[in-house]
């Protein structure tokens, strides 16, 4: 079975967006202790964005819903499961990750170094807080945020939690997530990447350390996707909509929300082994047949 094949286990809403306790009501998977294989952790990961993302999409509705490093903790517990890479609890460890650099037009994959643990916390929550700031800013002076200052909030936030790398893993799944979070908080669309090559070389500007660091390209990609979404369905954003590859859907279809899960598991990838799986099983990148 291809690893997004197959019933998807449907969990509950998530709700603690206050507190949070995992327990073995909603079980999750425990790899130390099942050893599952990558199908099955694959689904179950998988089950649990769902899951997540309804639980934001409902929240979201009546409001924005606040980001800071405990709800991120909170957040990537629920992901991963307490036995599980250290789920909810920041690294202790230095980490590398590979970013893709575009230099002269050719792009090339490069390991870049996140803060050292000691610092984490601290870039995290000044990253929130700008967020919260902007969102603050916006809702004291009526409400409207213009699409462009929209989108650059949103990526210089998705950039950081990429660039902070605050977990031992997950940090990209988690990253979509707060993407989607900060996007609804807005009023703007939710939205997946059809293009994930393209993705990842726009994103690579947002990763390089200063003074090369430039989020208006991944930024830009947003205003791309939220622009066509509004010539879609009319001016203005719209409340409760995804942008998948293959058109505008409504959020509260699980169909929608499956596509986002798909996204963010695909995005999490090495783009080659993401495209193998792709092509293998003839799907896109929202998990759609092509």
């Amino acid at each position: 079975m291809c690893p997004y094949a197959g019933v998807r286990p449907r969990l509950p809403d998530y709700t603690g967006f206050e507190s949070f306790r995992d327990s073995d009501i909603s079980p999750y998977y425990r790899s130390e202790l099942r050893r599952l294989p990558p199908e099955e952790t694959w689904t179950a990961i998988n089950a649990r964005l769902l899951g997540l993302l309804r639980g934001i999409h409902t929240r979201t509705l009546r409001g924005p819903v606040e980001i800071d490093p405990a709800q991120l903790d909170r957040w990537h517990a629920y992901l991963f499961g307490q036995d599980f890479m250290g789920a909810g609890r920041t690294r202790r460890g230095n980490v590398t990750y590979p970013v893709m650099i575009v230099d002269g037009g050719k792009a090339t994959e490069r390991l870049r170094q996140g803060p050292a643990p000691e610092l984490v916390r601290g870039e995290l929550g000044r990253s929130c807080q700008e967020f919260a700031t902007h969102l603050e800013s916006a809702l004291t002076g009526g409400g409207y945020i213009e699409m462009a200052a929209g989108a650059l909030a949103a990526a210089e936030l998705y950039s950081a939690v990429l660039r902070i790398h605050p977990y031992e893993d997950g940090n990209g799944r988690l990253a979509f997530v707060v993407l989607q979070a900060a996007l609804r908080s807005q009023g703007m669309h939710a939205i997946t990447f059809d293009d994930l090559a393209r993705h990842d070389r726009l994103l690579g500007h947002a990763l390089r350390d200063e003074p090369e660091r430039d989020v208006n390209p991944i930024a830009g990609l947003v205003v791309e996707r939220e622009a066509s979404a509004r010539v879609a369905q009319g001016a203005g954003p719209q409340g409760a909509y995804a942008v998948l590859p293959d058109g505008v859907r409504e959020l509260d279809d699980d169909e929608a929300l499956a596509a986002l899960a798909h996204n963010a598991m695909l995005l999490a990838l090495h783009p080659d082994h993401a495209r193998r799986l792709m092509e293998e099983h003839g799907q896109d990148a929202a998990g759609r047949p092509v």
